[in-house]
């Protein structure tokens, strides 16, 4: 998880797709900056998987303002996608308790740093792994 941590926040966007293509999802990164409230769209079975990505050098805790992009995502997603999605918050830290209960309530899957580590244990990713992904651009 330290090299996790010395990761800018692009690449870690890069890492978490990487990490849903190992495990069975074709991923895409959205365009840097005008995302919609989603990093990475992950595509699997034919289920849409909208995941916002936070990186934190501190450590500071995801708060609720993530989640409230995530359903932003989802509103414009659905539309321009015309498919229902799942939503999803990645983060090298924790979530707030107040945003872990807002994804529990609108049904948001969340890895936190935990869970995270047990991920990349169970599917190691490299550094060639994240340089391959690109970026989607969506109009």
């Amino acid at each position: 998880m330290d090299d996790v941590d010395r990761l800018s926040p692009l690449d870690f966007e890069a890492l978490i797709a990487a990490l849903f293509d190992s495990m069975g999802h074709a991923s895409v990164l959205t365009t840097a900056g005008n995302d919609g409230g989603a990093d990475v769209v992950a595509f699997r079975h034919g289920e849409i998987t909208l995941i916002q990505v936070k990186h934190s050098h501190s450590g500071l805790h995801v708060g609720k303002a993530a989640v409230g992009d995530l359903v932003g995502a989802s509103n414009t997603y659905n539309v321009a996608l015309r498919h229902s999605v799942r939503m999803a918050v990645v983060t090298n830290t924790r979530l707030t308790s107040d945003a872990e209960s807002e994804c529990r309530s609108l049904g948001i899957d969340f890895i936190a740093r935990a869970e995270l580590a047990r991920h990349l244990k169970q599917h190691p990713i490299l550094l060639t792994d994240v340089l391959k992904q690109d970026r989607l651009t969506l109009s």
